[in-house]
């Protein structure tokens, strides 16, 4: 099993812990690869080494499309992209920004597909006075926002709401896009389909659920509904980007 590389491998491990002891309670065996880069998480899955993944829609479209994986549930946890300021600044309506510096994550990342296809591109037809920067790091992008060092961000939602609450008190968000779902879990190996989608739905009623739904928020997941594959095809595209990229980086699998 892998996730793609948000952030450090320790991080993902401690955020999958109770999913991977779940899992194994099962009788699953499930164990972890986590991918340092993008490039890794694509050579992976290429090359056949796992056979089951957690990943957002961008991902998840690729895996679907390039390497033969079937949709097995999809989190009820939702993900959204953020533009904040602190409220320490002057800034209370996004207008104020233009000409300001916007620090957002770097092109593979879905949070930066979500905010160019429905902020970042609108407004730069608009007047090209706005500016955006890359950046790779989300707690980097919060750290250079909240301490004044930059003007504003985009992030994921849910990284927001994992800062520590006097840090939150901090946040203003100008802008919010529409959700989509956070996470989808992919197999490429059908044999336990049947079993593992049950076993995934029924999750949040267990302790382990319950241990996932304290530390990063709703544990919910459920069968793939249509609309789940209308959303997916809407990142087809970002997929092929993805893919293309990912041919560009060495990877280390």
């Amino acid at each position: 099993m892998t996730e793609e590389p948000y952030a450090s491998p320790a991080i993902l491990h401690s955020k999958y812990k109770s999913v991977l002891a779940y899992l194994n309670k099962q009788g699953l065996r499930a164990n972890f690869k986590p991918a340092m880069e993008y490039s890794d998480y694509i050579a992976m899955s290429k090359s056949g080494m796992i056979d089951m993944a957690f990943a957002s829609a961008g991902l998840a479209q690729l895996l679907r499309q390039k390497f033969g994986f079937k949709l097995v549930a999809a989190s009820v946890q939702t993900l959204d992209a953020v533009l904040f300021v602190s409220k320490q600044s002057d800034f209370t309506d996004l207008k104020q920004l233009k000409g300001h510096n916007i620090l957002i994550p770097e092109a593979y990342d879905i949070v930066s597909e979500i905010a160019r296809d429905e902020l970042i591109f609108p407004l730069l037809e608009k007047d090209d006075a706005w500016v955006f920067e890359q950046q790779s790091k989300v707690d980097h992008i919060i750290y250079e926002v909240l301490s004044g060092r930059e003007e504003a961000g985009i992030v994921a939602g849910y990284d927001l709401q994992l800062i520590a609450h006097g840090l939150q008190r901090n946040v203003r968000i100008l802008y919010r896009s529409e959700p989509v779902v956070a996470h989808y879990i992919l197999l490429r190996n059908l044999d336990h389909f049947a079993d593992i989608q049950t076993w995934m739905v029924n999750f949040h009623q267990t302790a382990f659920g319950e241990q996932y739904k304290k530390d990063f928020g709703d544990s919910r997941f459920i069968v793939p509904q249509p609309h789940h594959l209308k959303e997916l095809d809407r990142f087809s595209e970002f997929a092929r980007f993805l893919y293309e990229q990912s041919m560009e980086i060495p990877s280390q699998f």
